[in-house]
C-alpha cells in the first residue's frame, strides 16, 4: 500500500490548536545567466534606453570593459532572454556564452560491449 506521508502536526500549548508544519525543500538557486558582451557601442543612451524599455533597471547591470565594449549582467534567465531579444532586434553586435540551464545534458556510457547498438542504448526500456 503506497501512502504519501502528510506533514507532522503539532499542538500549540498556548492556543490549544493543532499547527501544521511544513517541510522545507532545499533547492539550490539557479546559477546566474552568463554575461552579454556588446561591441562597438556608439551611443550608451541608445543601448540603455532600449534595455530599460523591456527590463526594469534593478534586473540588469551594464559595465564598460573598454571604450566601446559593454558587459551586461542580468539577474535571471528571463531577463537574459529579454536582453538578447532587444540586442538582436536593434542589430547590436554582441556575443555571449552558453547558458548552463539551456545546455543539453551529455552522458558517457562506459564498459559496454562493442556489439551494442546506439539505438538500443538510448531507447527507454518498457516496463
Amino acid at each position: 500500500m503506497n501512502v504519501t506521508p502528510s506533514p507532522p502536526t503539532l499542538v500549540d500549548p498556548q492556543k490549544k490548536k493543532t499547527v501544521q508544519t511544513e517541510h522545507k525543500i532545499n533547492k539550490e538557486p539557479a546559477p546566474p545567466p552568463p554575461p552579454i558582451m556588446v561591441d562597438n557601442i556608439k551611443s550608451y543612451e541608445n543601448l540603455y534606453g532600449e534595455l530599460i524599455n523591456q527590463i526594469s533597471e534593478e534586473n540588469f547591470q551594464v559595465k564598460f570593459t573598454k571604450d566601446t565594449t559593454a558587459k551586461i549582467n542580468c539577474s535571471n534567465s528571463e531577463n537574459y532572454r529579454k536582453a538578447i531579444n532587444v540586442l538582436q532586434n536593434n542589430n547590436f553586435s554582441f556575443h555571449t556564452y552558453e547558458n548552463e540551464q539551456s545546455r543539453p545534458i551529455r552522458v558517457m556510457a562506459k564498459n559496454l560491449h562493442y556489439s551494442c547498438k546506439p539505438e538500443n542504448i538510448v531507447k527507454k526500456p518498457k516496463r
